[in-house]
């Protein structure tokens, strides 16, 4: 990597399962997934919350994020947080920005779905794979160009914790590219968020 990043031995194995599990481990997990990676399901579904462009859009979510690393870096290190099922892989590649990819999810079965997509859809992008809490991440201050984060802010136990994360691991001049579900707008975009926060933390509270 071009920056130094303290892993502290939580590089993610895919042999190792023994982690507690989370409400994406497990239908929850693979619903989304196959929603979040498909433009026609992602426009059906996710227009329930009310405006979604930002997600109808990620290729120029996603080119923009590596036209300003690519300015920040020869080769910039860009942080998938969190990456769910690998969803950016493919538009991080097709950027054509040489960059290397940390991708942490709390979530094994998230993981081995971004490991399976990357080996088999993109091979060549240069991904370092962790297991970690995004809350507190195992990377050192100033160590990441550009922070992608697609749909991972609304579900977190501690919201702030997170973005000081960001903070953090950001190198100064660095960019942050989010997308997340917001409060406010249409009724019916706070009662499906609010229905969406009760069942992550029922199924979280039941692992």
């Amino acid at each position: 990597l071009s920056r130094e990043l303290t892993l502290e031995g939580l590089v993610w194995d895919s042999r190792d399962q023994s982690a507690s599990p989370r409400a994406f481990e497990g239908s929850y997990g693979g619903i989304y997934n196959s929603v979040i990676q498909s433009e026609r399901l992602r426009r059906i579904l996710f227009s329930l919350w009310g405006s979604t462009d930002p997600l109808h859009h990620l290729d120029e979510f996603v080119a923009d994020a590596m036209r300003h690393a690519r300015a920040l870096a020869p080769r910039p290190v860009v942080l998938d947080l969190p990456c769910g099922g690998g969803t950016l892989f493919q538009r991080i590649h097709g950027s054509g920005v040489d960059a290397s990819v940390v991708a942490i999810d709390l979530a094994s079965a998230m993981l081995a779905r971004a490991v399976a997509l990357r080996e088999a859809v993109v091979p060549l992008l240069d991904v370092t794979f962790v297991r970690g809490d995004a809350t507190a991440l195992p990377l050192a201050r100033d160590s990441v160009d550009v922070v992608l984060s697609v749909n991972g802010l609304h579900v977190m136990p501690d919201a702030s914790a997170f973005l000081s994360e960001i903070a953090r691991v950001l190198r100064p001049g660095g960019g942050l590219w989010m997308i997340t579900p917001v409060t406010g707008g249409s009724l019916r975009s706070r009662a499906i968020l609010a229905a969406a926060r009760r069942s992550v933390a029922s199924m979280t509270e039941k692992s």
